[in-house]
C-alpha cells in the first residue's frame, strides 16, 4: 500500500512544477497549511492564486474534500485541482475547479445524499467528475490555466 502523505505530497510538487513550466512562481505551503496546498504568483508579482490540491493513486471518479462547506475557499484567487494517476501510472490526469464551482459541487453532493438518505456528516464532503461535459471543462482548465490574463482563459473560466 502506497503512502498517502506521499502521494498527496507528490501531486502537489506536480502541480507547483507545471506552473512552473507555464511561467508562473508556484510556492508550495508547508504541510498541513489550512486551506492551501499552493500559492502561485505571476512572474511580476501582479497576480496569484491559491490552489489545494487533491490527490489519489488510483483513478478514482470522486475525491474527499473537506469536511464543511464553509471550509471551501471561493474568492476569485481560489482554486482546487484534483489529480489521479493515468492508466499507465507514470503521470496525473488532472481536473481544475474554481472555488466557487467546488462549493456548487459540495452543495449538490450534500443535497442529493439529504434526497437519498445518505448519511454525509461523518465523513468528507466529495467532489464526482460522472457528468463528462464538466469533467471536459475542469480538464481543458487544468490543462492550458496560467495566471496570465487572455481572452481564451477568460471564457474557459466562464462558460
Amino acid at each position: 500500500m502506497k503512502d498517502k502523505a506521499l502521494t498527496g505530497a507528490g501531486g502537489v510538487f506536480h502541480v507547483a512544477s507545471v506552473f512552473s513550466m507555464r511561467g508562473m512562481i508556484a510556492l508550495p505551503t508547508i504541510r498541513n497549511t489550512a486551506g492551501y496546498d499552493i500559492i502561485a504568483t505571476s512572474r511580476d508579482g501582479t497576480r496569484h492564486a491559491n490552489v489545494q490540491v487533491k490527490t489519489s493513486a488510483a483513478r478514482p471518479d470522486f475525491w474527499p474534500v473537506c469536511q464543511t462547506i464553509t471550509a471551501v475557499k471561493t474568492s476569485q484567487n481560489d482554486f482546487y485541482v484534483l489529480l489521479r494517476r493515468t492508466p499507465d501510472s507514470e503521470t496525473f490526469e488532472g481536473f481544475m475547479l474554481t472555488g466557487e464551482e467546488m462549493k456548487t459541487e459540495l452543495e449538490g453532493y450534500v443535497a442529493h445524499c439529504k434526497a437519498t438518505g445518505q448519511q454525509f456528516d461523518k465523513f468528507a464532503l466529495c467532489i464526482g467528475i460522472e457528468d463528462e461535459q464538466k469533467a471536459e471543462r475542469w480538464r481543458k482548465r487544468w490543462q492550458t490555466w496560467t495566471l496570465e490574463e487572455n481572452p481564451a482563459q477568460k471564457a474557459a473560466m466562464n462558460p
